[in-house]
């Protein structure tokens, strides 16, 4: 049986709280979708001129570009096509059922210009997250000036970080651009800028301001401080491929821990709206919650159970989430009639002062919540929808319904009032796909079984899951730190990054992200305290090669002392 939710009660996204939608996200087709939404300045796209599907169509048109030579016959054209699928493109099955052929997912964001194409044509694979990225970008870098200052700046920074060899047209709404046949670039970049000569450009379509201020400001801030610092200091340290390979290790990583710390932020002011939760204010303070991550990778260590129950933790903060959201969601919808009541508006336009927004909002609209003299009003409206989910599900109540009727008096009979009844109920009737999307964005953005994961273990076996973070993504870690520890003044600079020691490693990464390596999370215990000791050292270990890796093999040939980069 089934909770069955009338049409007016169904939903479960609210974008005054989160504008992203928590579902299976992958940062492999991320990238041209971000440059498309910032090289159009936050625009949609027109409905694609290419066909995803044409594979050969676009293989052919690459052999007879007058770059190559030699790939007309029968062996050569074999050659390239295999070459465009392993190195150029991304590939996956057509439609739902997977028997529709095979089509082109997303261009090899090797250079900027892998937007072009338009691909993926379903945007809607990204979340929102290219939007919710570029609006955090150029909200940063605006700072008071003009928008449109903002978006030419965030344009051109795009441009230098990932545009090397592109000559653009100015034409208005053109998105064309083609090598400027003068650059050096790598065989793989100059590879992709022929294939993509094959494609139509995607045009510019309606503005798209459907982004809404985040209630974790500070949050946003540091996100964009981040991407912002990571590429200045690192674009002209690193051979593009592994600028853009870090970068979506970037993503993936900050949108977890973003995702993450504002579900719990939420959960913590639905549940006491007096209180404005560290996340939720102006100013950077340390949020919760803190990630213990595994370096030991010992089955069965006291290190690895830390970090496993860490993430156990988490699956259930978001979990919380989506009944926290349900709730939030009906909340403002009942706001909304009560502010059009003649009786009820005057104490509604006081609890809101002025015009609030973000996290002063939904404060406010949580302690309308409890106000003596509108508490009756949301009662009233959740008994209301209580009753219509009733009929909804029994539409025909008679003596052999009692037991279908007692099945929903014991999903809601933990509930302490109307409106948690109400909820407990729109969670039932939503709950397995709205959770499935929920665990496929912890495994998505966490990069489960990606080189630079957070979250390690089968994407299908919960119990095995744990943070523990791949080589690559330690990687990132020295190296934001080590752009983070440049002076404030040098920034954008070209200055290069500095020298940190151990132990200022692990506090940048306690007091920027919330992770800890050196201390149990919140267990007490002299065995657990010895485990993360062993976890530390091993940790120091794993750094300290790969800031070694990271200075020989992309720091030195670009000419940056090794002294200065790294940890010591």
């Amino acid at each position: 049986m089934k909770v069955k939710i009338p049409k007016d009660l169904l939903g479960t996204t609210y974008p005054t709280v989160l504008t992203i939608v928590l579902a299976e996200f992958n940062t492999d087709t991320f990238l041209p979708t971000l440059f498309f939404k910032v090289m159009s300045g936050g625009k949609l796209r027109t409905k694609p001129k290419n066909d995803e599907t044409a594979i050969s169509l676009y293989v052919d048109k690459l052999a007879q570009h007058q770059l190559l030579e030699g790939f007309q016959t029968v062996d050569g054209r074999r050659v390239l096509e295999k070459f465009v699928r392993t190195a150029l493109i991304t590939t996956s099955s057509v439609g739902r059922a997977k028997r529709g052929g095979e089509q082109i997912t997303a261009i090899t964001p090797y250079s900027l210009l892998s937007y072009k194409p338009g691909f993926p044509t379903a945007s809607a694979r990204h979340r929102g997250v290219d939007t919710f990225i570029y609006h955090i970008l150029r909200d940063h870098l605006q700072a008071g000036a003009a928008v449109v200052l903002a978006q030419a700046d965030l344009t051109q920074q795009f441009i230098r970080f990932f545009g090397k060899g592109i000559a653009f047209e100015r034409t208005p709404g053109s998105t064309e651009a083609k090598y400027d046949e003068q650059t050096e670039l790598d065989t793989l970049t100059r590879m992709s800028l022929a294939f993509i000569d094959g494609f139509n450009a995607a045009s510019f379509g309606r503005e798209n301001d459907l982004n809404k201020p985040s209630p974790c400001p500070s949050l946003t801030k540091q996100l964009a401080q981040d991407v912002l610092l990571f590429l200045n200091t690192y674009s002209g340290r690193m051979p593009s491929q592994a600028l853009t390979y870090y970068f979506q290790a970037l993503v993936g990583f900050e949108m977890y821990t973003y995702s993450l710390r504002l579900a719990t932020a939420v959960n913590q002011i639905v549940r006491d709206p007096t209180l404005l939760p560290s996340a939720m204010k102006t100013t950077a303070e340390p949020s919760e919650p803190l990630l213990y991550l595994d370096f030991v990778g010992r089955t069965g260590h006291l290190s690895q159970q830390m970090a496993a129950e860490c993430v156990r933790r988490d699956v259930e903060t978001f979990q919380q989430f989506f009944r926290s959201m349900l709730q939030l969601r009906w909340l403002d919808k009942q706001v909304m009639q009560l502010k059009k009541s003649a009786r009820t508006k005057a104490r509604v336009d006081q609890l809101l002062l002025a015009t609030p927004t973000g996290a002063e909002y939904l404060q406010s609209m949580l302690q309308m919540r409890d106000d003596p003299q509108l508490r009756y009003s949301f009662d009233a409206a959740a008994q209301t929808a209580i009753a219509s989910i009733r009929e909804a599900t029994l539409p025909d109540q008679n003596d052999d319904s009692a037991e279908e009727q007692q099945w929903l008096d014991e999903i809601i009979a933990s509930a302490e009032t109307d409106i948690d009844q109400l909820v407990l109920l729109l969670e039932e009737g939503q709950r397995q796909k709205t959770l499935t999307n929920y665990l496929g964005w912890i495994v998505g953005a966490g990069n489960m079984g990606r080189p630079y994961e957070l979250i390690s273990g089968s994407s299908s076996k919960r119990s095995s899951w744990r943070y523990a973070p791949g080589n690559d993504l330690l990687s990132l870690f020295v190296q934001l730190a080590t752009a983070h520890a440049i002076p404030q003044d040098q920034r954008g600079t070209n200055a290069p990054p500095s020298t940190i020691r151990l132990q200022e490693f692990l506090a940048f990464l306690e007091q920027r992200y919330g992770i800890i390596v050196d201390r149990p999370p919140g267990i007490t215990g002299a065995e657990y305290s010895a485990a993360a000791r062993e976890n530390c050292a091993q940790c120091w270990h794993d750094s300290d090669r790969w800031a070694f890796s990271l200075i020989s093999q992309t720091i030195l040939p670009f000419s940056v002392s090794a002294h200065r980069t790294g940890i010591n």
